[in-house]
């Protein structure tokens, strides 16, 4: 794989709060107590390739459940962009709202070009302990580039085994 890490091993990840795609806020210290976090930062609902990667998590979401996983999709669309791209795609998991990047940015920021002038993260994946550490963590060098869904929970699974 030709990512880089965006973060190392076992660093305190950022906390934060951002409106899921109801409005709702969501803390990520909220939830550190359930289980592993799988943060995945996705460009955008226009993305084909983020529908894709977003849509093998929906497709494996009991196991993640039974690993007791927090799976949380990120990006810089707005609400009603994340509500349609929850529905489109039947993810079982939060989306995220980001649109002024401020935790994209935190977590290995936003793309050099942007799209209709509006900045597009970096297609993103991280793991995260109980104990709000980084344990795994892969950040695309390009749209395409991205972990297959086996190494991300296979990574889920060693962090839900250490708790």
């Amino acid at each position: 794989m030709s990512a880089m890490k965006a973060q190392t091993r076992l660093q305190p990840a950022p906390d934060f709060t951002l409106p899921d795609e109801e409005g709702r806020p969501v803390r990520l210290a909220d939830l550190l107590d359930r289980g592993p976090i799988l943060l995945l930062f996705y460009r955008g609902d226009w993305c084909s390739y983020c529908n894709a990667q977003l849509a093998g998590y929906a497709l494996r979401h009991r196991e993640l459940d039974a690993l007791g996983a927090q799976v949380l999709a990120i990006s810089v669309d707005g609400q009603p962009d994340a509500a349609a791209l929850k529905t489109k795609l039947r993810f079982p998991f939060p989306v995220l709202s980001d649109p002024s990047h401020a935790v994209i940015d935190r977590y290995g920021g936003i793309e050099a070009r942007l799209r209709q002038g509006i900045a597009i993260g970096k297609p993103a994946t991280y793991v995260l302990d109980r104990e709000g550490r980084i344990r795994w963590s892969y950040v695309g060098e390009d749209f395409a580039d991205r972990p297959l869904v086996e190494e991300v929970i296979d990574q889920v699974r060693l962090a839900a085994a250490d708790a």
